[in-house]
């Protein structure tokens, strides 16, 4: 599969009733800065990264070189430009210049020159934000450092980026009244789990809330108000790229998918979910009792039951998309 020209066309979005559409190679920003010795000349960098991504400094006021990429999407230019201090530089390479993105990521070449900042080359890949692409604005967030999901390139995902938690790290979604679903919901999880003896939180609006998807080893569950409305004897396996899938129409059907498969339901009861104000928490529970372990690379939210025509459609594209075998 080429990186830049066979991905698929389709979008979730196009089907009406998207809420929350997260893809990790897809407007994430994250960290990624460089300072150098004394009397010497900047380094060559080299930049993993993806579509619609900005890399900044976090803290301008420290000397340093600091890296802004923008991109429109895969195959699609990104936009480059490096300041010092938080000053666009005009020596040497121009300021802004157009590169790019391919499964190597993004080289740049700092200008030939010396700097009089005594410090090191540093980067981060701690991940504060994650846009969304529905149109809503269900942008999710992680301010506080040590709790950020960790910015990777894959090997395995079709080489796309993921963010990758384990305890303490998640991020939230304020809540929003299209995330106040009460009747027909489905969500869907593309992720990676590197440890499923205990529940991995998939993505939650809060203990006894509107939704919760989850699963530990011989269980895949939905919950709404804290009761199970969904569970499969069986789980995702360890370290294996899966797709999940959950979706009701709230009163008669409702099914769950693994990968494009129908799974056998040995819980099917049906409720409405219970208006909350909690956020939505992706990667962890909002009282941080389970915890997804692993990598997270997509996630989306409708609130309309999905048939069956919809949900090909819908796991052709993600197969092709993330190499889901």
């Amino acid at each position: 599969m080429s990186y830049i020209t066979d991905f698929p066309t389709f979008r979730p979005t196009s089907f009406p009733g998207c809420v929350l559409w997260l893809r990790a190679d897809t407007g994430v920003t994250y960290v990624m800065s460089a300072v150098v010795a004394t009397g010497t000349s900047p380094p060559a960098v080299t930049l993993t990264g993806a579509p619609n991504t900005t890399v900044i400094n976090t803290n301008p006021a420290t000397p340093a070189i600091e890296i802004d990429i923008t991109t429109g999407g895969i195959g699609s230019a990104a936009l480059f430009t490096w300041k010092l201090n938080g000053v666009t530089q005009q020596t040497g390479q121009s300021a802004t210049s157009t590169f790019i993105l391919g499964t190597t990521g993004l080289t740049v070449n700092f200008p030939n020159s010396t700097y009089t900042d005594d410090n090191v080359y540093t980067s981060s890949t701690n991940a504060s934000a994650w846009k969304d692409l529905s149109g809503f604005g269900n942008h999710a967030t992680q301010a506080t450092n040590a709790n950020q999901p960790i910015y990777t390139i894959q090997t395995h995902g079709n080489g796309y980026p993921s963010l990758n938690v384990a305890s303490p790290q998640f991020m939230t979604i304020p809540n929003a009244a299209s995330l106040q679903i009460m009747g027909p919901i489905t969500v869907v999880g593309v992720l990676r789990s590197t440890n499923i003896s205990a529940y991995n939180t998939v993505i939650s609006k809060g203990v006894g809330g509107e939704f919760d998807l989850f699963f530990q080893t011989g269980e895949n569950n939905a919950a709404r108000s804290s009761v199970y409305q969904m569970r499969v004897n069986s789980s995702p396996t360890v370290n294996v790229t899966h797709s999940l899938v959950w979706t009701t129409d709230q009163s008669s059907f409702q099914q769950a998918y693994v990968d494009g498969v129908s799974q056998t339901l040995s819980v099917n009861l049906f409720g409405a979910g219970t208006t909350s104000t909690h956020p939505v928490y992706i990667g962890q529970r909002s009282d941080a009792v389970t915890q997804l372990v692993g990598e997270m690379f997509e996630f989306m939210i409708y609130n309309q039951f999905l048939n069956s025509t919809q949900l090909t459609q819908l796991h052709t594209y993600q197969k092709l998309f993330w190499n889901i075998t």
